[in-house]
């Protein structure tokens, strides 16, 4: 009836929504849950563990970032959970949420990965599901509109990617010896590893859907504008970006897309040398560590290829067409270049 379910909640230095993330969690009314904190500099523990029933707390000693934090905690679930829900703690769940990410799953056993419908403080839409285009760039369709009048609309969406904030996995798809029963890739460290994770995982033939009667309120610790973000960050959404695509398509797709990816990035990072200097060369340094490590990033696609179940027609059917305005508009709104 109630199959396991591991929550695992990833935490980042002490953060007052962290208490508020195990509070919505504890107060689901799912039965058969177990909960796995996961921390790194968070001091506070103590006093959580003695609020709240944590079955599992694990601090970390070094930095792993959201990618190794996951692993840790999928690594710690109980041995008879079916599914791991991975919960930033910057995410406040609504009731029942865990129930209707798990009906779902358990009513469609091609199902592989769920995400939670994610809401702002005002009900607009924060995350309605990830989007990709062939070229791998990411958008947030639906951002901003009203989640009550989405929701009435949609209840089951399938999605090129979930994201990682509020995303249930199940479990026997990531048994395989080769990925050393752990999900995300921790060289990743952060950004694009959602995206990863869920192309692997339809390469294996299971789907990502998303669900828009399972709730959350996200209050988003970081800007989606790129002039804002650390420099590290543009280079490993460059460098991560090219090892999964390089990685997940077939060489009929990568000989279609790659160049036109190549000639993109390197447009782009040559207009940021004149927006964001140091935004620009570290774009470059993000292709050229590709080029450098190109035999690394062979040897992964091999062992990621060799699991494929399905043509890349079964996943790029949820993709988004390239379009020039559309990348242009996205670039201009993450530098805050629109007039």
């Amino acid at each position: 009836m109630y199959p396991k379910v591991s929550i695992v909640v990833t935490a980042f230095m002490d953060r007052p929504c962290l208490d508020e993330c195990l509070e919505s969690v504890m107060r689901d009314d799912y039965p058969n849950k177990e909960v796995i904190l996961v921390t790194y500099n968070v001091h506070q523990t103590g006093i959580l563990l003695d609020k709240y029933k944590i079955d599992r707390v694990i601090n970390l000693k070094k930095d792993r970032g959201p990618s190794g934090q996951r692993n840790a905690g999928f690594m710690a679930r109980n041995n008879e959970s079916r599914y791991v829900l991975f919960l930033d703690d910057d995410v406040k769940i609504a009731e029942s949420a865990i129930f209707r990410l798990v009906s779902f799953m358990e009513e469609d056993p091609n199902i592989g990965i769920s995400q939670s419908l994610l809401i702002r403080k005002d009900g607009t839409i924060d995350c309605a599901g990830g989007y990709l285009d062939n070229l791998g760039y990411t958008y947030m369709l639906n951002q901003g509109s009203r989640a009550n009048e989405y929701a009435k609309r949609h209840n089951l969406v399938e999605i090129p990617y979930a994201a990682s904030a509020a995303m249930m996995v199940r479990v026997p798809i990531f048994s395989d010896v080769n990925e050393s029963f752990k999900p995300f890739d921790a060289s990743y460290f952060i950004n694009y590893e959602d995206v990863d994770l869920c192309l692997r995982t339809w390469l294996k033939g299971f789907r990502t859907v998303l669900v828009s009667s399972s709730t959350g309120k996200h209050d988003k610790r970081l800007t989606s504008k790129l002039i804002k973000s650390p420099p590290w960050f543009v280079y490993l959404n460059t460098r991560n970006r090219l090892i999964t695509l390089l990685s997940i398509y077939s060489l009929k797709s990568l000989i279609k897309y790659m160049l036109q990816l190549i000639i993109l990035e390197t447009l782009r990072a040559l207009y940021s040398l004149r927006v964001k200097p140091n935004h620009g060369a570290l774009t470059f340094l993000g292709m050229v560590w590709c080029i450098r490590n190109f035999k690394e990033i062979w040897l992964r696609r091999l062992m990621i290829q060799s699991q494929r179940r399905v043509r890349d027609d079964f996943f790029i059917k949820t993709f988004i067409k390239p379009n020039i305005s559309r990348l242009m508009s996205e670039f201009k709104k993450h530098y805050d270049l629109r007039t």
